[in-house]
């Protein structure tokens, strides 16, 4: 696969005139405008390549999966109300009417091989065997540059108000194996297990006056090497009570290995460049039923037991820049159903509805225990109806529409985003293997918010939200051969 994306901008809103106003947002500036002195475009390249290659023993099957991909990242940022704040103003003596950009330049590659060796199935007991090498190395170089009203970069070294690159590379050495026993033909339980060994590698360089004031070309450097050794399980039952009825728990666990992290423009002392591993234990149990062709339900709880979970912080309390971090112990826990009916022929209803309590379980630098976790909707609804037509000789065609709600949630800044919802509406038609689709996303554009993306660093420099996909009429069409 080939991806190639330019952007003129990033999606980011800016509400209220007033520096650190809280909600609710005003749209100060005019409906989907940016209250910004400089551009940002941004350019991403994606390759993914992947190979599997399969021998069938009768018995059991050996499998060999390959997979690589590439991502290329050229991203300009307007960093104006960051870097030419009055600490900033006096230290580099800069003139009226300056202005800043970010250049940032990401080089992202990973590589996976997994081998495999896994038993025929239908069997009464039934295993998989394998080992898997996983391979992340990422570049990251960013640049601040300070340019005059005339957009003349000013003379060094306050032009270059800093340099930073980070070098991180990721290597995992994996073994699993699962099982499942086929107690009787309606109960089945397994388990699963896989040891990991996880080592690091975390380079960073910061130069410039942002991040050694007294004396500009001085280095910030700092390589950490962490090493992580990982088991981590999985558990599980089935019970088909009846042909069109199934009753399911699992237990698993989880893992996410720590890494680095760059100073901010602030002097922190003793800051940390670094952030810890995370890891979880997830329950879950539920029933999958159906009514022949007319009736489909799906209903699940579960319970998620968090410890040292990554999340973004202040890097320094009452500045709104971000880092990665660990938060401590956290809970996450809920319901979730899925209904669908087939009533009349052609005719399809699906309804969707979620609830999460989700909080911190534990006080940790500026997290607070009961605070809600970030970007977690207490509750998620949706609603989807379609109908389909065959009008003989190959064609068919559809029409349909859907209802989407997303309750109120906390974002990365601890703001509250206010819940919204969105209608959409869509056709097609389709002959043999060719469909073209035509269709409207936010029908009635509303504009709901889904977080904080910058600003707010000194007056003058409004706070710009994330804002969902305004009302767009698009078409599409897709060939199978």
């Amino acid at each position: 696969m080939f991806q190639k994306a330019n952007a003129d901008g990033v999606n980011g809103v800016s509400y209220n005139a007033a520096f650190d106003q809280p909600p609710p947002f005003v749209s100060t500036f005019g409906d989907l405008n940016q209250a910004l002195a400089l551009g940002q475009p941004n350019r991403v390249k994606d390759q993914i390549f992947s190979a599997e290659a399969r021998y069938d023993f009768g018995f059991a099957e050996l499998v060999s999966a390959t997979g690589l991909s590439r991502e290329d990242i050229d991203r300009f940022s307007d960093v104006t109300g960051t870097y030419t704040r009055p600490s900033f103003r006096r230290r580099l003596n800069l003139p009226a009417g300056a202005v800043s950009s970010l250049v940032n330049n990401f080089n992202i590659k990973k590589f996976s091989q997994e081998v495999r060796f896994q038993s025929a199935a239908n069997q009464r007991f039934e295993w998989i065997v394998g080992g898997i090498f996983l391979k992340e190395t990422s570049h990251t170089d960013g640049t601040v540059k300070i340019f005059d009203a005339s957009r003349n970069i000013l003379p060094q070294p306050a032009g270059i108000a800093s340099l930073s690159n980070t070098r991180n590379k990721l290597e995992e050495y994996a073994g699993f194996a699962n099982a499942t026993l086929y107690i009787s033909p309606n109960v089945d339980v397994s388990a699963g297990y896989r040891r990991s060994r996880i080592t690091q590698s975390n380079e960073i360089n910061q130069t410039g006056y942002v991040f050694t004031p007294a004396n500009p070309t001085n280095q910030i450097f700092r390589l950490d090497t962490p090493k992580d050794n990982v088991n981590t399980y999985s558990f599980g039952a089935r019970w088909r009570v009846t042909p069109n009825a199934l009753l399911y728990a699992r237990a698993a666990s989880g893992f996410r290995a720590g890494g680095g992290r760059g100073q901010p423009p602030l002097v922190i002392p003793n800051f940390d460049f670094s952030y810890g591993p995370d890891s979880v234990w997830s329950y879950e149990t539920g029933v999958k039923a159906s009514l022949g062709r007319i009736a489909t339900v799906d209903v699940s709880a579960f319970y998620i037991d968090w410890s040292d979970i990554q999340t973004l912080i202040p890097a320094q309390v009452g500045q709104p820049f971000l880092i990665v971090g660990n938060g401590g112990k956290a809970v996450s826990k809920g319901v979730e159903g899925q209904l669908r009916l087939s009533p009349l022929r052609g005719l399809n209803l699906t309804a969707a509805l979620s609830y999460t309590d989700s909080y911190f379980d534990e006080t940790v630098g500026t997290v607070t225990k009961g605070q809600e976790l970030q970007g977690v909707s207490k509750y998620v609804a949706s609603l989807q109806a379609e109908y389909r037509h065959d009008f003989g000789n190959d064609w068919s065609g559809s029409v349909g529409g859907d209802y989407r709600y997303r309750s109120s949630m906390i974002d990365a800044i601890d703001g509250r985003m206010p819940g919204y919802s969105q209608f959409g509406i869509n056709a097609a038609a389709e002959h043999r293997d060719t469909r073209v689709s035509l269709f409207i996303v936010n029908l009635a554009d509303k504009r709901g918010l889904l977080g904080y993306t910058g600003g707010g660093n000194q007056p003058g420099d409004p706070y710009r939200y994330a804002v969902i996909t305004p009302r767009t009429f698009g078409a599409s069409i897709s060939q199978k051969w």
